[in-house]
């Protein structure tokens, strides 16, 4: 966007000039925000200064990973350690697994059975590291006996959640099981323990030590103790298991005391039960199923659980990781679950690691940013013979938009101006922002906002969509209509297209003006005194009728800024910081990898330092869309401010993924002019943007 008309509509609408009193988080080296990583039931571990998570994946849960980490909040690359076997009676529902270094060897513990439901089949196995890597090859040591019968294996019972358990030199395994085998999954689960004679061999008669007795372990379809996970220090020794049901948002922890550790666990009478001691709030729902660790420099205790994603039956969860602390009878204190998007410091030593590892990775950078292209709203586009040409908002065009090329990125060349508004069918008049190219059918296609000339209404902001074309990359590009594609009867700026099976998806952000929204977060404005209302704009996504002439259907709301005042404050940032009395979600930029859709938008005045970048996910081109916990992924730093409305490029050897924006340096002021940075998604499918950098 740029200044002109808006400005003047700024004038009346905002209060500027006003010293800054949001604190801004610090960089991303100090704090973390949850979730760290999709999936459930997390085990992780720690080996000579390394983390090491394991999870069930794949078709039915068939696959084991395992990943390595010098940071227990930044998770490694998922490496395939064993899969199911065709047949047996682990060939399906590959169900938490837990990985244990006992001796010299890595054990891992897991569940599995035949395909359900009902999930009547369920049995625990183990298997036994080769080499003393935990990433490496595994052996199956076979199936647990969890019956009553330590050496009648074809009496197994229905067995789930096994945990190794080493006190006062015997090894001890506990489980969650049932107390017979049963023709219904809804039969309930009792925590059992047994003693064992090496890392794979149950020797003892199975002891019943804990069943959902307790009115915080009760009242919903299905009475259950599960996850059971041993935590042990100064000579105490803990059980933290999970109760009710794990579909649904009452999911919580349960902890058992062993009263007396000279005495036998094999006793129920020496456990004593307390609860519940985690609980989800308003923010967190269905935590549970938790392991333990310690900080990088062993100075603190964390726990890592999984919660749902979403209030609805299911098992769609991911995963996350706080600090506890312990009291003065030496018992966890594990407080409340921090909600998805809030600031946490990260665990003691980590920000030095990461540090560390900054300082001694290649500087991720094109090298001269900023570049000396005075664009906001940058686009780039790499056409089919390699070269790029970057599209963008000013940049010295008059009442049109002008280009720029490059074969490395690093060095362009000026095209001069590619659109004039007033071809044949030049419909703006003012206003003209955001523009992006798409080589499509032969033709270069050129979508873009402008003030519509049509306003008789006389709107301060009369912003629309439309779309021209041309021969060449560089124009002259002739509106292909002399009128915006669409009216959806609100000003509308952003055009994203996305091209999929022979269907077109336009996404638009709806502008502020005039659309007041009620919020906490107006609602603490008010009270404060500082605004009467907040002002909202929100992305859009609907699709485009094959030539562009029109839409098809009605649009769909994909983004919007959060209701609540505590959740993705970052996206608050212009009314908390006193910039603007309005929230803006724009600049959205649709891309497609592995089967997810990733939508990076961005949030906060665009003329103001706290502009920066977030990205949501779905399945579907048209939503629902799901803002990234760890979200802004790009944002100020000491040196760059004002950082957003990206576009996504690839180097010239289609090795680097790279996130083009518009950001602004104390040197360079107001003038907002373009970065390139590298980005990814990593292996648990969040986006990483390395930046924003600046050239020394």
């Amino acid at each position: 966007m740029k200044k002109n008309l808006l400005a003047a509509c700024l004038m009346f609408l905002f209060i500027t000039n006003v010293s800054l009193t949001y604190a801004q988080g610090t960089s991303a080296q100090t704090y973390f925000t949850n979730p760290i990583a999709k999936g459930a039931d997390p085990w992780v571990t720690k080996h000579e200064g390394n983390y090491y998570m394991i999870a069930a994946s794949g078709k039915n849960g068939g696959t084991l990973t395992v990943t390595k980490s010098k940071t227990l909040t930044e998770p490694g690359e998922k490496v395939t350690v064993w899969e199911t076997p065709d047949t047996g009676w682990n060939q399906s529902c590959l169900w938490a697994p837990e990985l244990h270094r006992i001796g010299d060897k890595w054990y891992i513990y897991y569940a599995a059975g035949q395909s359900g439901p009902p999930y009547i089949y369920q049995r625990s196995g183990v298997l036994e590291s080769v080499t003393d890597d935990p990433q490496g090859e595994y052996i199956d040591r076979g199936i647990l006996q969890t019956g009553d019968d330590p050496n009648d294996y074809v009496k197994t019972i229905w067995a789930i959640d096994v945990t190794p358990m080493e006190l006062n030199g015997q090894l001890y395994a506990v489980w969650s099981g049932w107390e017979k085998n049963e023709t219904t999954d809804a039969t309930p689960q009792h925590l059992y323990i047994a003693e064992m004679s090496n890392p794979y061999t149950i020797s003892s008669k199975r002891v019943k030590i804990s069943s959902p007795t307790e009115s915080w372990e009760t009242g919903g379809p299905l009475n259950l103790n599960e996850g059971a996970q041993v935590l042990q220090r100064d000579g105490q020794t803990f059980i933290i298991y999970s109760t009710r049901e794990s579909w649904l948002e009452n999911y919580r922890l349960g902890q058992l005391r062993l009263k007396d550790p000279s005495k036998s666990p094999m006793d129920p009478g020496n456990w004593e039960k307390k609860g519940p001691v985690f609980l989800g709030n308003e923010k967190v729902h269905g935590v549970g199923h938790a392991s333990f660790t310690t900080s990088p420099d062993d100075s603190e205790w964390w726990i890592v659980y999984h919660s749902k994603r979403t209030l609805e039956p299911g098992w769609d969860r991911d995963v996350r990781t706080q600090k506890f602390t312990w009291n003065d009878q030496g018992e966890p204190v594990f407080g409340e679950p921090i909600p998805a998007g809030v600031e946490i410091k990260r665990p003691s030593g980590e920000a030095e690691v990461i540090g560390h590892q900054h300082s001694h990775r290649p500087q991720l950078t094109t090298g001269n940013n900023p570049l000396p292209v005075a664009f906001g709203d940058p686009y780039v586009m790499k056409d089919a013979d390699g070269t790029y040409y970057m599209y963008g908002t000013g940049g010295g065009a008059k009442k049109g938009f002008a280009a720029y090329s490059s074969t490395d990125l690093k060095d362009w060349k000026f095209e001069g101006q590619v659109y004039h508004s007033d071809n044949k069918n030049g419909w703006g008049i003012d206003a003209f922002w955001a523009p992006e190219v798409y080589h499509h059918n032969g033709k270069y296609y050129l979508f873009y906002s402008a003030q519509w000339k049509v306003n008789p209404n006389n709107e301060l902001e009369n912003f629309k969509i439309g779309v021209a074309v041309s021969d060449k990359p560089t124009g002259p590009f002739i509106d292909m209509y002399d009128r915006p594609i669409f009216d959806p009867g609100y000003p509308i700026i952003d055009a994203n297209v996305w091209f999929e099976d022979g269907k077109v998806y336009l996404y638009y952000s709806r502008c502020c003006y005039k659309h007041p929204v009620e919020s906490e977060v107006s609602a603490w404005a008010k009270e404060k005194g500082w605004y009467d209302e907040i002002e909202e704009s929100w992305v859009y996504g609907i699709e485009m009728k094959p030539d562009f002439s029109g839409v098809i259907g009605e649009p769909e709301l994909l983004l919007r800024p959060p209701l609540e005042l505590d959740v993705h404050t970052w996206e608050s940032r212009s009314v908390t910081a006193r910039e603007a009395n309005r929230r803006w979600t724009e600049g959205s930029y649709i891309f497609k990898k592995n089967d997810i859709y990733y939508m990076m938008y961005s949030a906060n005045f665009f003329g103001g330092k706290n502009y920066a970048v977030g990205y949501a996910t779905s399945k579907s081109p048209l939503g629902p869309f799901v803002k990234a916990a760890e979200n802004p992924i790009l944002q100020k730093n000491g040196k760059v401010t004002g950082t957003g409305h990206n576009s996504i490029t690839f180097s010239p050897d289609g090795e680097d993924m790279l996130c083009v924006y518009h950001g602004r340096t104390e040197k360079t002021g107001d003038e907002r002019l373009v970065f390139i940075d590298r980005m990814e998604v990593d292996n648990n499918g969040k986006i990483v943007v390395h930046g924003p950098t600046l050239a020394e």
